[in-house]
C-alpha cells in the first residue's frame, strides 16, 4: 500500500472511529474504563479515552517510578515525567488534556523516563482504533510512535529489555484492520472490557 493510500484509509478510519465514540454516553465509558489494567497514561474526557485515574493512584502506591506523558510541541515530541500524586497534573488547552509540569513542587525538573538510570518496564497507551494483530491507530500526531522508537533505542544502547506496550480500548474501537506504515509500532497487548487480546509472542509470554 503506498504512503498515499495509508494516509487516507487511516483518515477514513478516524472518522468511522469517532463517530463512534460519540455516540458513547457517560455511563458506558465509565462502566468500559474499570477493565483497565495498568496505566501511564492520563486519560482525557473530551478525547473519549478509557478512564485511568484509579490505575494511576495504584501505580503511583505500588510501582517504584511512575511517568506520564507531556507535550513539548507539535513536532510529536513527548516526554514521559516522573509523577508523584495526582494532584501535580494542571489541565492544558486546548483539549484540557492534564500533564504534569515540568518542575516539581520544589522547583526542581522532573525525572524523563528518557534519562533515566533504570529500564522502563511498561508504557500504557491510549489510541483511537485497534486491531488484533496489534496495530494501533493514532490520533495523527505520532508522539507515541516517535517516544517508542526513542525509549526502545535507549533500551538496547544499554542492553535492557524494551518495554512491554499495552493499550487501553473500548469495545468501539475495535477494528477489523489498520493500514500501517514503516513508522507505526504495535503494541503487545489490547485491555478491553471483553479481555485481553494478547498480539504477539511477548504478550501471550509476559501478560499475567
Amino acid at each position: 500500500m503506498s504512503t498515499d493510500s495509508i494516509g487516507l484509509a487511516k483518515a477514513a478510519l478516524r472518522r468511522d472511529v469517532l463517530q463512534r465514540l460519540k455516540g458513547m454516553s457517560m455511563q458506558d465509558m465509565q462502566s468500559e474504563s474499570e477493565s483497565g489494567s495498568v496505566a501511564v497514561y492520563v486519560d482525557c474526557e473530551r478525547l473519549r479515552e478509557v478512564q485511568t485515574e484509579s490505575i494511576v493512584t495504584a501505580a503511583l502506591k505500588s510501582c517504584a517510578r511512575v511517568y506520564v506523558p507531556r507535550v513539548l510541541d507539535r513536532d510529536s515530541n513527548m516526554h514521559f515525567l516522573r509523577l508523584q500524586g495526582l494532584e501535580e497534573l494542571v489541565q492544558v488547552p486546548p483539549f484540557g488534556i492534564r500533564e504534569p509540569p515540568l518542575t516539581d513542587a520544589a522547583g526542581a525538573p522532573r525525572s524523563d523516563a528518557l534519562q533515566s538510570p533504570d529500564p522502563l518496564q511498561l508504557i500504557i497507551m491510549p489510541g483511537l482504533a485497534f486491531d488484533e494483530s496489534g496495530r494501533r491507530l493514532g490520533r495523527g500526531g505520532g508522539y507515541y510512535d516517535k517516544f517508542i522508537t526513542s525509549i526502545r533505542q535507549r533500551s538496547l544502547e544499554r542492553s535492557w529489555k524494551t518495554p512491554l506496550l499495552v493499550a487501553l480500548a473500548f469495545n468501539a474501537q475495535m477494528v477489523d484492520s489498520i493500514p500501517v506504515g514503516h513508522h507505526d509500532v504495535p503494541v503487545d497487548v489490547i485491555v478491553t472490557p471483553r479481555g485481553p487480546i494478547l498480539c504477539t509472542r511477548r504478550g501471550e509470554e509476559e501478560w499475567p
